[in-house]
């Protein structure tokens, strides 16, 4: 090796020195679920049996490939000298300790028209969560959403076909779909800096009656509310406002009944970290205490449209239309400053006369939805997108509360 290479060798291992000497320690305890402990195999039916899988004798396969990675890449997330070998510990005064927390899967199938073709959708929900050990208390995270379609021919899907899917996810890093490649790309984004930030969160989503309607069984039960869809909805968007704003958004808690609860605790609310591999010495399950946000969002699913659109002789589309009120509060002020209806559609052309189920009429609604989440976060701008204002809000006064919004998320940063 020549001396050049020699050189710039020493110059970069002295830059890394000198960037993680002022990095914040932090140990990654391991890859662990939201919930209560008598849940999570109920709530996690495919993913909880997935991470449990051991690779040999003793070695737990998901353990072993994520933190394998990480250790890999570890120089390259900025601000964090990131621990894979040691055993956090509440001797360490205040430690940080990061969690990747799996806090909801949701599958779903329908038949295609007329043909013995089915499509299978597997939405996988986590949160980067990093929490002061001596304390219990959250001092950054970041939302992960994955969804991973598929088809199958012939039979109606089994649970053993949606297993799959979210093997892919958990296991497959080769995939597009990939948890622990969104895993690593979220970490480079991840500050875990302790200084006095306001911070915003989803507060509570309702859905509304007249939405109800329109959603399949698994979303809407008697006995189980709408709280399934709440969740969904809330996660979602809390993962859009923190990805397109880069405000810091605290993660959407919500009891399984749907209802937001009161208490900043997640062991009062009932959703506490259950332990998968934690390496922590003192004890195996942490409850989180969720800091009080500065600024709250209150979503509304208003309700939903379905329209027939433009025939032609082998096809017709249906345009599906989407409804829903997002405000921003201030809670400590009880003051209100944004309130908006707005609205998207989704137009899907399907062959002519074909039945659509009422499983495939809620893949478009959720697909509608899922983009005016997108493009409202998006144009939290100083100056948003007249045109969008116009055709998805009400005009000049939808682009004044952007440029609201726009400012409240700017003191969250």
């Amino acid at each position: 090796m020549n001396r050049i290479k020699v050189f710039q060798l020493l110059v970069s291992y002295l830059f890394l020195t000198i960037a993680l000497s002022g990095a914040e320690k932090v140990f990654f305890g391991g890859v662990a679920f939201v919930g209560s402990l008598a849940d999570k195999e109920t709530l996690y039916t495919h993913t909880y049996p997935l991470v449990k899988d051991k690779l040999g004798d003793e070695d737990n396969l998901t353990e072993q490939r994520y933190t394998a990675r990480i250790r890999e890449l570890s120089s390259s997330f900025p601000g964090i000298n990131l621990i894979t070998q040691s055993n956090a510990s509440l001797d360490d005064g205040d430690a940080l300790v990061m969690a990747l927390a799996i806090d909801g899967e949701n599958s779903t199938s329908y038949q295609l028209g007329s043909e013995n073709t089915y499509k299978l959708t597997a939405d996988l929900n986590a949160q980067i969560l990093v929490f002061d050990y001596r304390t219990k208390l959250l001092v950054a995270s970041r939302p992960i959403g994955l969804r991973l379609i598929s088809a199958k021919d012939g039979s109606v899907p089994e649970s053993a076909d949606f297993k799959e899917l979210y093997r892919t996810m958990l296991h497959d890093d080769t995939s597009p779909v990939s948890l622990l490649n969104a895993f690593c790309a979220e970490l480079k984004e991840l500050d875990v800096t302790r200084k006095a930030i306001r911070r915003i969160q989803v507060r509570k989503v309702i859905v509304e009656e007249m939405a109800h309607k329109w959603l399949p069984d698994f979303y809407f039960t008697a006995n189980q509310g709408n709280g399934k869809l709440s969740a969904n909805l809330g996660q979602h968007f809390t993962k859009y406002l923190a990805h397109n704003t880069g405000a810091s958004v605290l993660p959407y808690v919500a009891s399984r009944a749907g209802s937001q609860k009161q208490a900043r605790d997640l062991k009062n609310s009932g959703a506490a970290l259950v332990s998968m591999a934690l390496r922590f010495s003192e004890t195996d399950v942490v409850n989180l205490v969720i800091p009080d946000p500065d600024y709250v969002v209150d979503v509304s699913l208003r309700g939903f449209s379905k329209s027939k659109g433009k025939e032609s002789s082998g096809g017709e589309s249906w345009i599906y239309g989407t409804y829903v009120n997002i405000k921003f509060l201030q809670p400590a002020l009880d003051k209100i400053y944004l309130d908006q209806n707005l609205k998207n559609v989704y137009v899907s052309v399907l062959v002519k006369g074909s039945p659509v189920t009422k499983e495939q009429d809620w893949s478009a609604f959720h697909e509608a939805t899922m983009v005016l989440f997108d493009r409202l976060t998006k144009n939290f701008l100083k100056k948003p997108d007249s045109k969008w204002a116009k055709a998805h809000g009400s005009g000049k006064s939808t682009a004044k509360a952007l440029q609201k919004g726009h400012e409240i998320l700017n003191k969250c940063k």
